[in-house]
């Protein structure tokens, strides 16, 4: 094993102890899932490095994301219930803490992308790819679809990890609002709240599609 992917293999296996302390195998189809064969790392024993990652990233926001739905129903009955603003609060920081670690965890994914090589075979199957085929099969999802094409088709595969990433950073701009508000003693702004559901699910279904074509293309 070369010195610089040993470096990698150690600052993979710190980066799991130290900061995920999480089972690994909970969210493994759902969001960028196998994106990491797109990469050569034939010193890696027995796995590439980017799979735990991509994992333990969709976990952590995929947790979030739940957390989101709840604050979203809390918001959502406050005319029926007394609504707790010190409960809001709470279920906010912790779904900021959750995408937080979504965030950490892209950003490790992005920086150890660059110690990789692409996998040739791999790249000219997603250059080959039926794009046109998915958007018929999912055609309210064709903008997700096509932003996925957008990267995947050139063989972009980190710019993909740097989208995935910019997107997380920006829901947690706006939880960070969200969050203001409420030190307020006041619910937050609909609007607000829609544009977090929106990037959430933008975020998801972007990273969703993804899986979807890596598992078409390595079963």
């Amino acid at each position: 094993m070369s010195r610089y992917l040993k470096k990698l293999a150690v600052r993979v296996f710190f980066v799991l102890i130290l900061l995920f302390g999480i089972t690994i195998d909970s969210y493994s189809i759902i969001v960028a899932n196998r994106v990491e064969r797109a990469f050569s790392c034939t010193d890696c024993n027995p796995h590439n490095p980017l799979e735990p990652l991509i994992i333990i990233g969709a976990g952590h926001y995929l947790n979030a994301y739940s957390d989101m739905l709840d604050i979203l129903k809390i918001c959502e009955l406050a005319d029926l219930k007394n609504p707790n603003l010190n409960a809001l609060t709470l279920s906010i920081n912790k779904v900021i803490r959750q995408v937080e670690k979504a965030s950490e965890t892209y950003s490790t994914i992005i920086e150890l992308s660059f110690l990789l090589e692409y996998n040739p075979q791999v790249i000219q199957t997603l250059d080959e790819f039926d794009y046109a085929s998915l958007k018929n099969k999912h055609p309210l999802q064709v903008a997700y679809i096509d932003e996925v094409e957008k990267y995947f088709s050139n063989g972009d595969i980190r710019d993909f990890f740097i989208r995935l990433g910019e997107g997380t950073e920006s829901i947690l701009i706006s939880l960070r609002r969200i969050k203001a508000q409420t030190k307020n003693n006041s619910f937050p702004d609909v609007s607000l709240l829609w544009e977090v559901n929106e990037k959430f699910s933008e975020n998801l279904f972007i990273g969703q599609y993804a899986a979807e074509i890596f598992f078409k293309i390595t079963d």
